[in-house]
């Protein structure tokens, strides 16, 4: 309990002398009596924390919507003294105190009655020698009693004479922002229309922590409406579908008026609606598309607000898509001279709306126009991959529904064909080279096979390793320090006796080294380089079962440490487990390298199983497990009728934002699993419109679409590449390879350019031996490029 006793008197006087003898007195509008709101009081000197060594003086802003009458300052729970007027300082001696630190507060009192207090400060006594001279500090800009009508800046100047460390503005004693580095330039804003008066001060505190304040500057701010009116679409809903007509109904309000309100239409057409209620009919065409819709209203003061963006999709009349008929989907047409389109007609449609476009979405339009027939002979098509839509309809633009979108490759087709033959090849890996061309990697002949290619297509050289093995092929590329490349492969004597090894070779092919990662029966997945020239590889090992390995080695092959998932060997085959690894990202921001794994467990001599593929994150200087999480779950369970088809994820890419996209396939969808960087949270979406897929690797464009590379089908397979987005928007896809096939792409780089280079294998059905190692080149738009 603070010690008033000595200052009641004082207090009463006060309150008395303020509020007058009311005896006989007129009636005012407010008095005393009616004075609620307590007076506000800060200490501007010293400030918080600041450091004080001679006699100092405790001052006080103290201010209210009437007036204040008195000001009481504490030194702790000590009256330090009692001030009726301005200016509001009580003098206090530091030498005569004995504590290492004084706390201050003080009350502002009003002739009703009502007080506030302010925030305590509290300030350090400084040994003898310190530095105990406060900096100078003053507001130049706006100078008292300037008035402003938009926001502005506080100009301040502090000097010291052993350096100012930071400088904090105020606005009525509560800071509105500070600086660390002049020119000292702190941004206020303004309340909106009501006048006001706005009492600005400065401090600046020195590496010794004493603390110099400005005088105050008092800022006009004069009757200015700076606040913009509210507004909003409320009807129709972002997503609503409008049949003939619809009335747009818009809400806008603002604190002083709303002089107009304008309805946008698609960006184009400016509609001014009367009001309120700000209603207004709207009758598009049923054209079928989706338009968007936009609010706008202005004040009396020239203040304006946007609402949200309302997209509305308006629908068709009742016509049925034509179907399509030539060219067939997919068809690959050889320096075509003319293209005839044609399709089904719907019976009562007057007209036909074509259009043709380089891309699946249509924003890039090669040719459209409205005819009568249901043929279309168009000449000399641009080469590439295009696309053809076509919808029926009347006059005034009322159409049905576009048909399906169909496509097809006007050009000269590069069938894909490096190596072909007797001798069967196979394509894996491939990595752009520093000096611009392409390095191919894959097998030849039962033997490892590098091939340096030219971005025009031209072979520079080819090599061939490990021709002591029955097999050898490689499966991945990294750059070595100081030029070549890491290859990361397997071989073997035969399907029973094969390695991981890493081979080491120089810019030109030239083999310089073999470091062999141990496990029976190896298969090798992927790799990382690491400083020094290791790697970090992630392989599979075999006994009865399949088990994943993760071990990193020097330049040497000396290993630095392994990670075992599964022992690979369960004694029997009615029970098991299959631990296996699909691809190993290198996430440097965190220190961890990311394994995408599939992890099955089977019962029963296999007829009952369940999978779960999931993500781990393991620390890349020791290989422990960080984080896991279970993306996806399937399962069959013996006698019991509910089946969730198996999972799998075989690419995966890490986003400069520290996101992770896999794609995989579930069931009949194929499907992206984007993993946040927090790695808590994930977010499965489905790939629109695509059958199951099975995706070997992954990257990106420039402009942060995915490309993903893989096969789909069973024996007879097909060669996929496809571009889509996060949200699994599919924008193109090219299914590539020929009838009774078996085709393949593994290896995806994109370019410079944004070219994309793939390569995989190619080989008949049925075929025992032969095969061709199988390389394309496409355009970001999926067209392809000879080599």
């Amino acid at each position: 309990m603070r010690s008033l006793v000595p200052h009641l008197a004082l207090i009463l006087t006060v309150l008395l002398l303020s509020c007058g003898d009311k005896r006989g007195s007129v009636t005012h509008d407010s008095g005393p009596d009616d004075d609620t709101q307590s007076p506000k009081a800060w200490i501007t000197s010293p400030a918080d924390s600041a450091v004080v060594a001679l006699p100092e003086t405790l001052r006080v802003t103290a201010t209210d919507d009437h007036a204040v009458v008195l000001v009481l300052a504490f030194e702790g729970a000590d009256t330090l003294g009692a001030a009726m007027a301005l200016p509001y300082a009580f003098a206090f001696d530091t030498t005569l105190v004995g504590p290492d630190t004084l706390t201050f507060s003080a009350e502002a009192w009003d002739a009703a009655g009502n007080f506030g207090h302010s925030d305590t400060v509290t300030v350090f006594l400084a040994p003898a020698g310190s530095d105990v001279e406060a900096p100078l500090v003053s507001i130049t800009a706006p100078a008292d009693g300037d008035s402003v009508s938009m926001p502005d800046t506080l100009h301040i100047v502090a000097v010291d004479d052993v350096g100012v460390v930071r400088v904090t503005a105020y606005e009525d004693g509560d800071s509105i922002g500070g600086s660390a580095t002049p020119p000292y330039a702190i941004p206020f804003q303004l309340s909106g229309m009501t006048p006001d008066t706005l009492r600005f001060s400065a401090a600046a505190r020195d590496e010794a922590g004493n603390v110099g304040l400005s005088d105050t500057v008092t800022v006009i701010v004069p009757f200015v409406d700076l606040q913009p009116p509210t507004v909003a679409i409320l009807v129709p809903l972002e997503g609503a579908e409008i049949d003939g007509s619809a009335t747009v109904e818009i809400f806008a309000i603002d604190n002083d008026s709303v002089q107009s309100v304008w309805l946008f239409v698609d960006d184009v057409d400016s509609i001014a609606v009367d009001g309120p209620p700000y209603h207004h009919p709207w009758s598009p065409d049923a054209d079928g598309d989706w338009h968007t819709l936009l609010a706008r209203a202005w004040d009396l003061a020239g203040n304006h607000t946007d609402s949200d963006t309302v997209n509305v999709r308006v629908l068709p009349g009742d016509y049925d898509p034509p179907l399509p008929w030539a060219p067939a989907q997919g068809a690959l047409l050889h320096n075509p001279v003319l293209v005839e389109f044609r399709w089904a007609g719907v019976f009562e449609a007057i007209d036909y709306q074509f259009e043709l476009a380089s891309d699946a979405a249509f924003s890039s339009l090669i040719y459209s126009e409205v005819l009568a027939d249901s043929t279309l002979t168009y000449l000399a098509p641009p080469e590439g991959l295009l696309h053809w839509r076509v919808r029926a309809g009347r006059a005034r633009s009322v159409w049905g529904e576009w048909c399906e979108t169909r496509r097809f490759f006007a050009g000269e087709v590069f069938d894909g064909e490096l190596l072909s033959g007797y001798d069967s090849s196979r394509g894996r890996d491939l990595a752009p080279t520093p000096d611009g061309n392409l390095l191919l990697a894959g097998s030849h002949a039962g033997n490892l096979l590098l091939m340096k290619l030219a971005v025009t297509g031209e072979l520079i050289w080819v090599r061939q390793y490990f021709e002591e093995y029955a097999s050898a092929t490689a499966h991945r590329l990294a750059p070595r320090e100081g030029g070549g490349w890491m290859v990361l492969c397997q071989v073997g004597m035969s399907n029973w006796t094969t390695s991981v090894v890493v081979l080491d070779v120089s810019a030109d092919g030239e083999e310089l080294g073999r470091r062999e990662l141990g496990a029976p029966f190896g298969a090798p997945v992927a790799m990382l380089p690491r400083p020094g020239n290791g790697v970090v590889a992630l392989f599979e090992g075999t006994f009865y079962q399949t088990y994943r390995i993760v071990e990193h080695i020097d330049a040497g092959g000396g290993r630095l440490w392994r990670e075992e998932v599964g022992t690979g060997n369960s004694g029997s085959t009615e029970t098991g487990s299959n631990n296996t690894g699909q691809a190993l990202l290198d996430d440097v921001a965190a220190g961890q390298l990311v394994v995408l794994r599939e992890d099955e467990w089977w019962g029963d001599y296999g007829d009952s199983w369940s999978t779960d593929v999931g993500c781990t994150g393991r620390d890349a200087s020791t290989g422990e497990v960080v984080w896991d999480l279970e993306l996806l779950h399937g399962q069959e369970i013996e006698g019991n009728p509910t089946v969730v088809p198996r999972p799998t994820l075989g690419a995966a890419h890490l986003s400069g934002d520290g996101a992770i996209t896999c794609a995989g396939s579930q069931g009949d969808e194929a499907l992206l699993v984007r993993i946040d960087p927090d790695r808590v949270d994930f977010t499965v979406t489905t790939l629109a419109g695509l059958e199951p897929t099975t995706f070997h690797d992954m990257d990106r464009l420039s402009t942060g679409a995915i490309v993903l590379a893989g096969t789909r089908g069973g024996h007879l397979r097909n060669a996929i590449v496809l571009l889509c987005d996060e949200l699994g928007n599919v924008i193109w896809e090219r299914i590539l390879g020929e009838p009774w096939d078996a085709d393949e792409f593994f290896g995806l780089a994109v370019l410079p350019g944004d070219d994309i280079a793939v390569v995989g294998t190619s080989a008949t059905y049925g075929q025992h031996s032969g095969g061709s190692l199988w390389y394309r080149r496409l355009d970001m738009y999926g067209a392809d490029i000879t080599p």
